[in-house]
């Protein structure tokens, strides 16, 4: 993965745990946090891969996701 893809991906995650963790719900504030952090795996694990993708990955929804 090239350095600039991770740094959009790194900027990417602080802003959405930004976000999530001053939620005033605790529990959704820590789900949500808890599925960011997994999207994002999910994601440097693609961007770490070759150019086959995985067949358990689907972008679009690991995307939608995160949104």
């Amino acid at each position: 993965m090239t350095n600039e893809i991770t740094e959009h991906l790194n900027k990417a995650k602080a802003l959405l745990i930004e976000k999530y963790s001053d939620s005033i719900d605790e529990q959704a504030s820590q789900e949500a946090l808890k599925n960011i952090k997994q999207d994002f795996e999910t994601l440097e694990i693609y961007a770490n891969e070759s150019d086959t993708e995985p067949q358990e990955y689907e972008p679009q929804e690991a995307i939608k996701s995160i949104i």
